[in-house]
């Protein structure tokens, strides 16, 4: 005879709590108040960050902030550098940086670094950069033709859309976030895997050699949260080896389309969707300001007392949960791709322009891509209303990021990448 109802009841709820109070505990013990986090900035124990010093070769939030006008050429980032120079028959690389030293159980992990492989000679008879490997057996082998990036909540996926509607560009899974997370995983498994994923689409068509592939994982641009662990960045209190480094190593010639939102707008988007989508909550206009608030001044602290470069690329900031409020500050990490990619292999698009204009912005990038433009594709219109948000949120968000979008523009030459007529 099964025990009475009530029994089971008891039961059921007595193992809930056996299995869920313990990681709620340990979810709260786990979790930095803000408190505990403004402390970590100046003690320097942030994540992957090793010992913290003040920087002097990077300008300070407030003096970036009273200085928008300044020229770009007085930027201090690090100068461009080729990568194969430091790969002297096999051997390890050499650190980039005297110091601070970085985390003692954070060393670099040789299997990590992509210069290991290539260069390669690709077919002519492909558009695609495709190649046979050198063995007894020869298998076909591709790299991306472009790769799209950005950041969250700028329309990524539907100028993805837009773009795998062309005859000639192969529909892949959009985010496969490979060279960003995935490959972190399991090291030895080699660039095999990503590779894979790039050549299928091919062999499915062998014929259609005009046929191309892309990689729209957004991350590919601003994020390196696992960045000490690249060969060459030992010592480094922040990377001078990034993923865009080994991009360029694999292919000097690839082609990237980068799609960029106001970044008021765009915290706010990626704000209500994390609450909705990961954390199934409601958010409110009141709470967000809270949370905004807490957030500017973060990151205004760690501007002022660690360099604006260090911060971005900090992962206590970048990780999802933090809803990324520092990646707005777009012209960091777009810098830094320019470091390695002269400007005609970069396309930037506002979402701004391409949803008001989706023949004329497409038109330029199929050109860009050197494909022949096609017609329209029917996907829909593309609305970027984000609901109301307060006066003053909006207000706290312009004014923090104005200094940074000025940079932005200033960098490439185009005031409307200012927002200051949205």
């Amino acid at each position: 005879m099964a025990p009475p109802r009530s029994k089971r009841v008891r039961f059921a709820t007595v193992v809930l709590l056996t299995v869920l109070l313990p990681l709620c505990i340990w979810r709260l013990i786990k979790t930095p108040t803000n408190a505990a986090f403004r402390s970590s900035l100046s003690s320097g124990t942030m994540v992957h960050q090793g010992v913290f010093k003040k920087d002097p070769d990077f300008k300070t939030y407030s003096k970036v902030a009273a200085d928008t006008s300044s020229s770009l050429k007085e930027s201090t980032y690090p100068q461009p550098f080729s990568i194969s120079r430091f790969i002297k028959d096999g051997k390890d690389f050499p650190d980039l940086c005297k110091g601070p030293v970085g985390l003692p159980k954070a060393r670099p992990v040789k299997k990590l670094d992509l210069t290991t492989f290539g260069p390669f000679e690709f077919l002519d008879n492909y558009r695609n950069p495709c190649w046979y490997t050198d063995d007894s057996t020869p298998e076909l082998q591709c790299l991306p033709y472009f790769y799209q990036a950005g950041f969250p909540k700028c329309g990524s996926t539907y100028l993805y859309q837009l773009l795998c509607k062309h005859p000639d560009v192969a529909f892949t899974k959009k985010e496969p976030h490979w060279l960003t997370r995935i490959r972190f995983r399991n090291p030895s498994a080699g660039i095999k895997p990503y590779l894979s994923r790039y050549t299928k689409p091919l062999q499915r068509n062998p014929r259609k050699t005009s046929l191309v592939v892309g990689d729209a994982s957004a991350s590919t641009l601003f994020e390196n949260k696992l960045w000490y662990l690249f060969p060459g960045n030992g010592n480094c209190s922040e990377p001078r080896i990034l993923t865009v480094d080994y991009i360029r190593h694999l292919n000097p010639g690839v082609k990237t389309i980068v799609i960029l939102r106001n970044p008021t707008s765009r915290l706010f988007s990626q704000y209500k969707y994390y609450k909705l989508q990961i954390k199934g909550l409601k958010s409110n206009r009141e709470e967000f300001h809270e949370w905004a608030k807490e957030q500017v001044k973060l990151i205004t602290d760690c501007f002022n007392e660690f360099g604006i470069r260090r911060c971005a690329y900090n992962a206590t900031f970048t990780r999802q949960e933090s809803c990324r409020a520092i990646i707005g500050i777009y012209y960091v990490y777009i810098q830094d791709w320019l470091l390695r990619f002269p400007r005609d292999q970069i396309y930037i698009v506002r979402l701004d322009d391409l949803s008001v204009n989706v023949t004329g912005e497409m038109t330029k990038i199929f050109a860009f891509l050197e494909l022949v433009s096609a017609k329209r594709a029917n996907v829909g219109t593309l609305s970027q209303t984000f609901g109301p948000i307060l006066p003053a949120t909006k207000s706290l968000l312009d004014d923090f990021y104005r200094p940074f979008n000025r940079r932005l523009a200033q960098l490439l030459g185009d005031e409307h990448f200012s927002w200051e007529d949205h």
